[in-house]
């Protein structure tokens, strides 16, 4: 048989139409990753907790130490390479820290008008004065603040205004008497003209104008509504 020969063409069935093949689908596969791409880590299994994605630009790594304590350069020089020693002063450093931060800022303790609530009865204490807890904070501030002129003008007419003003937060009156009929020369009145005359303790403006006032004069007190 020769080998060479072509082969016939083969024959339709009679009454069939010839059709033209249609090649297959092809498949959907994913394109190729760039060159170079690592492929992706498996996806977790259903039901576990996936941890959040770190930021871009940070690896994940193993903790660092905190740095050395400050303290450990004023150790001798033997000492000063530890890295235990620089780690175990910061013990102490952590408690040193708030006081030195204290002694840092001194000055505005000494401030009435900076310095902490819980210092102004000891602030006051230093020039001998009594604070009444019912204040309001700003006028107790005020008060110590101002403490050494209302010494400078006490039994003065000064003074006993300066102080009344900064207990009543209004300005005071004093009328003095030189008809006997009113008393004399060595009488006067103090009025307070306030909003609510029964938001004032009597007895401690009283109080207050017993000790600013000149010891041989006496006094009448009004408390009006404003």
């Amino acid at each position: 048989m020769d080998e060479t020969k072509p082969l016939p063409p083969t024959e339709e069935p009679a009454g069939e139409e010839t059709r033209p093949s249609v090649p297959p689908a092809p498949s959907r596969v994913p394109p190729p990753k760039p060159a170079g791409e690592a492929a992706g880590p498996p996806a977790p299994p259903a039901g576990s907790r996936v941890p959040p994605d770190e930021p871009p630009g940070e690896a994940a790594g193993p903790p660092t130490r905190p740095a050395p304590s400050r303290l450990r350069q004023y150790l001798p020089a033997i000492y000063q390479e530890s890295d235990f020693v620089g780690r175990f002063l910061h013990i102490f450093e952590d408690q040193l820290v708030p006081v030195e931060d204290i002694l840092g800022q001194i000055a505005y303790y000494f401030d009435p008008r900076m310095t902490p609530t819980a210092f102004l009865p000891w602030l006051a204490s230093w020039i001998d004065l009594a604070l009444d807890e019912n204040w309001p904070e700003e006028r107790r501030r005020e008060l110590i603040h101002r403490g050494t002129d209302l010494y400078r003008w006490r039994g003065t007419r000064r003074g006993l205004l300066t102080y009344l003003r900064i207990y009543a937060g209004v300005e005071p009156q004093i009328e003095e008497h030189l008809a006997a009929d009113d008393g004399g020369p060595f009488h006067f009145t103090v009025v307070l003209r306030v909003s609510d005359p029964t938001a004032v303790d009597e007895s401690r403006v009283r109080s207050i104008i017993e000790a600013e006032k000149p010891a041989h004069t006496t006094y009448a007190l009004r408390i009006a509504k404003r």
